[in-house]
């Protein structure tokens, strides 16, 4: 056993000639390494526990709406998709669930005040079950016992591109942001069966992934069998289904082509979470490539310092010192080198996930705990603590 003296004159000798520049190359490139692929690894554990009304922007699942293909006048292009469809289309291995859309029964017209203008449309209506609109917003509800019930109503994105972009430069109108729409009243009339009645409305999101005007389907299901002209129930001949696979998937056209039917779906904000995953994937092979390049860098420094100091090994050898002694000089200065890296990683981790959390939540995201990261970054730094003692014993032959 070596102490006092015997270890210091140890320390000076072996590593005199440690390059101080190529030890702090190392340092960066692990320290950069560890802390995108353990950031990486944080942000995804924090959409994993995201809120459950909260959308998954690593979902594999796609949205896709089927309608009947018109031609001519298109006299019945309106009538319910039968049950036989609907069957054949749940049958498919692609499809997660499959649904239709339900068209209101009665007449809509919708007006707005806008300072000394005043606006009428005759609109309509449809709805999907929930489960097809997530995430919904808090005021996706309608009470018909109330005093004054209010229908909430969720617009296409590409309505009110067509009222910004098309209509307003035309008449000299505003254009209008979605939080602006949002705060605009409506006055809704709702007549059939003999009946008609004003309703209130407010527009309480807008959706890439149905291009049509959504309400509830509580509201639907009532207003039908009160102002219905039907049965009470109005089946659209337009289906929606969830499916496992991206919408351009070739068997999805095929069922489409061999039933006449036209393909419609939320392309847009899928490809965004498809693309945000690959961003993922490329962020953590880009840690993952600096990890490896930073223990290639440090295998070569070490290489080439016991290349540097093989004569003075051999000499402290002869003097009595063990192997094993000279390499545990090297192993205590190496783990010294990665626990600054390590306390480094953690530190920035916590200090980075505390200063994104209110962006995290605004994403939808939740907020995981860091304690599995934390140990996944520091098994990591083990890993290359292993990797540098295993080639120092190899070339001191131990």
């Amino acid at each position: 056993m070596i102490h006092g003296k015997g270890q210091q004159l140890l320390h000076r000798l072996l590593l005199r000639d440690m390059s101080v520049a190529q030890l702090a190359v190392y340092a960066v490139g692990v320290y950069l390494g560890v802390l995108i692929l353990s950031g990486a690894l944080q942000f995804w554990r924090d959409f994993s526990v995201r809120p459950a009304d909260a959308a998954d922007p690593f979902s594999s699942e796609d949205y896709v709406i089927f309608s009947p293909q018109v031609s001519g006048l298109g006299f019945g292009s309106g009538v319910a998709a039968d049950d036989s469809l609907l069957r054949a289309l749940r049958a498919q291995p692609w499809v997660t669930s499959a649904d239709r859309f339900t068209a209101a029964d009665f007449s809509v017209a919708a007006s707005v005040d806008l300072g000394t203008d005043r606006f009428a449309s005759a609109l309509f209506f449809e709805a999907v079950p929930d489960e097809y609109m997530t995430p919904l917003p808090d005021a996706w509800t309608f009470d018909s016992t109330a005093a004054a019930p209010v229908i909430p109503v969720i617009l296409p994105r590409d309505y009110l591109a067509l009222y910004n972009f098309g209509f307003a430069p035309s008449r000299g109108l505003p254009s209008l942001g979605e939080d602006v729409v949002m705060q605009i009243p409506l006055t809704v009339s709702v007549a059939g069966n003999g009946r008609q009645r004003l309703f209130a409305a407010r527009v309480v999101g807008f959706s890439n992934r149905i291009n049509t005007i959504a309400v509830p389907q509580s509201f639907i299901s009532w207003g039908n069998g009160i102002f219905g002209e039907g049965s009470g129930t109005n089946s659209s001949a337009r289906l929606i289904a969830r499916v496992s696979t991206d919408r351009n998937d070739p068997a999805i056209k095929d069922f489409a082509a061999a039933r006449s039917l036209e393909i419609a779906g939320d392309s847009g904000s899928v490809s965004a979470s498809r693309v945000l995953a690959v961003i993922m994937a490329i962020v953590s092979g880009v840690g993952l490539l600096l990890c490896i390049l930073s223990g290639v860098i440090l295998t070569v420094s070490l290489i080439l310092l016991l290349y540097k100091t093989r004569s003075v090994i051999s000499r402290l050898i002869s003097l009595g010192f063990t192997r094993r002694s000279i390499l545990s000089v090297y192993a205590l200065m190496l783990a010294l080198v990665n626990a600054v890296v390590w306390i480094a990683v953690a530190v920035t981790l916590v200090a980075g996930h505390r200063a994104i959390d209110g962006m995290l939540h605004d994403a939808g995201a939740g907020t995981a705990t860091l304690l599995p990261v934390l140990g996944a970054s520091l098994l990591l730094m083990s890993v290359v603590q292993l990797l540098g003692m295993t080639v120092i014993s190899s070339k001191i032959k131990l």
